[in-house]
C-alpha cells in the first residue's frame, strides 16, 4: 500500500510496486465497497496482479490494514467490537479482530480502490504483468477493467454506505498503468476504468 504523505499531498509507494487507484482520505471511515469485473491478468515470474480495496489506519511503522477484492466486496467496522467485517454479497466472510489491528480500532483515515502491481524486475527491464484486463482505461467497456458503485461509510452516515463527492486519483507510471474516474451513471454508479498491458515501448 502506498504511504500517503497529507503535507505534500502524495502517495509514495513502496520498491516494486506499481499502482493505479482513487482514495479518500482525511475523515473518520468505517466502511468501503464496489463491484469489481474480474479479467484473467497474465502474471510472470514472481509478480502478481491484485484489484482490491484497501482500508488504512495508522502512519509510519504503526500501520494498520484490510484488504480484499475482485469481486462484489465491502467491508465495515462493527463500531462496538471494532472488529472489521468482510462480506461478499450478502454474505458475511468472516472478519479481522481489532487486537491485530490496532491502528484501526478507531476508524480508517484512508480508504483506496483498484489496482496493484508487484514488479520483481525479474526480466531486466519493466515488468510485462498486466493490470486489470491489461488494456488501458481509455479503451472502455468491453475491454477495460472497471470498478464500479465505489461507496463509503464515515462518521456522518453510520451504517449506511454513500458515494464520494470527489476522489484522490493516482498511477505510479500512467504510461504502464492508469485509471480514468467517469461521471456518476444509473448502472455504475461512481466508477473508474483502470489497467494496462505493463512492458511496452512506451514503458520500458
Amino acid at each position: 500500500m502506498p504511504h500517503f504523505e497529507p503535507n505534500k499531498h502524495e502517495f509514495i509507494p513502496p520498491p516494486h510496486h506499481e499502482y493505479a487507484q482513487v482514495s479518500l482520505y482525511g475523515g473518520q471511515y468505517y466502511g468501503a465497497q464496489a463491484g469489481f469485473n474480474v479479467w484473467n491478468p497474465a502474471a510472470y515470474n514472481e509478480d502478481n496482479s491484485i484489484a482490491q480495496i484497501w482500508v488504512v489506519g495508522g502512519n509510519g511503522k504503526a500501520v494498520s490494514s484490510v484488504e480484499a477484492g475482485w469481486i462484489r466486496t465491502f467491508m465495515f467496522q462493527n463500531t462496538n467490537s471494532g472488529h472489521w467485517w468482510l462480506n461478499v454479497g450478502n454474505e458475511a466472510i468472516g472478519y479481522w479482530p481489532d487486537t491485530i489491528l490496532p491502528s484501526l480500532r478507531g476508524s480508517a483515515e484512508l480508504v483506496s480502490w483498484g489496482g496493484e502491481i508487484y514488479d520483481s524486475q525479474a526480466e531486466g527491464h519493466h515488468t510485462s504483468t498486466q493490470m486489470g484486463s491489461g488494456h488501458f482505461p481509455d479503451e472502455g467497456f468491453g475491454k477495460a477493467s472497471y470498478v464500479r458503485n465505489v461507496q463509503y461509510m464515515d462518521d456522518s452516515s453510520p451504517l449506511t454506505f454513500k458515494d464520494p463527492a470527489a476522489l484522490l486519483t493516482y498511477a505510479t507510471k500512467p504510461s504502464c498503468y492508469n485509471l480514468i474516474v467517469k461521471d456518476k451513471a444509473p448502472d455504475m454508479g461512481t466508477h473508474f476504468y483502470y489497467g494496462g498491458p505493463g512492458f511496452s515501448a512506451t514503458c520500458p
